[in-house]
């Protein structure tokens, strides 16, 4: 390992403790604090006033831009490899049956994950219709998977070791689909 992965590793703890916070201070604030909170994510009532889920909506946003804007050293090769100023190509070039057999794999992993990602969504969805999840239990599962994104990254991926079967986030196909995935169970509640 050189200095520059440490230094990013690093980067990447400090940022899963964050994370780890966040999903305290959502759970103390809405299951201990101010229960009733969640009336701001009726409709309109998110500019009517200021409470904490404005405080998670800007990490959520702020995060995100972060994702599409370029930055060096803030995030992996894997997570910029998309940006042509941050590509680096192989050393050896794979032919174009490699690079078929390649692109095939990747894109049927791809299309594997996508298709277990809805399947779990349809389910949260179901769930929220037969009233058995509410507004709460929505965030708390974004917030939980906005935590969990960061942990697979930094210790163990249950999605790269059971699904995809790749060596790491950096040949992972599904690498930058992080916020939409973690982002994913608030399509239900209405005012978000």
């Amino acid at each position: 390992m050189n200095i520059k992965h440490l230094n990013l590793r690093k980067q990447y703890k400090v940022r899963s403790i964050f994370r780890i916070l966040v999903l305290c201070y959502t759970i103390i604030m809405m299951y201990f604090v101010n229960p009733h909170s969640l009336s701001v994510l009726d409709v309109y009532n998110f500019f009517r006033g200021f409470s904490w889920l404005h405080v998670i909506w800007m990490i959520a946003v702020v995060s995100m831009l972060l994702q599409v804007i370029p930055t060096k050293g803030l995030f992996s090769i894997g997570s910029t490899k998309h940006f042509k100023v941050f590509f680096k190509s192989t050393k050896r070039i794979p032919t174009k049956e490699e690079f078929k057999a390649l692109f095939k794999k990747g894109s049927l992993n791809a299309l594997k994950m996508l298709v277990i990602w809805i399947a779990l969504i349809a389910v949260i969805g179901i769930l929220w219709a037969k009233d058995i999840l509410a507004e709460r239990e929505l965030l708390l599962i974004s917030v939980v998977f906005y935590v969990l994104d960061l942990l697979f990254v930094l210790y163990w991926c249950p999605i790269r070791a059971w699904i995809l079967k790749n060596r790491c986030c950096s040949t992972c196909r599904i690498f930058n689909w992080d916020h939409m995935m973690m982002f994913s169970p608030l399509i239900f509640i209405k005012g978000f």
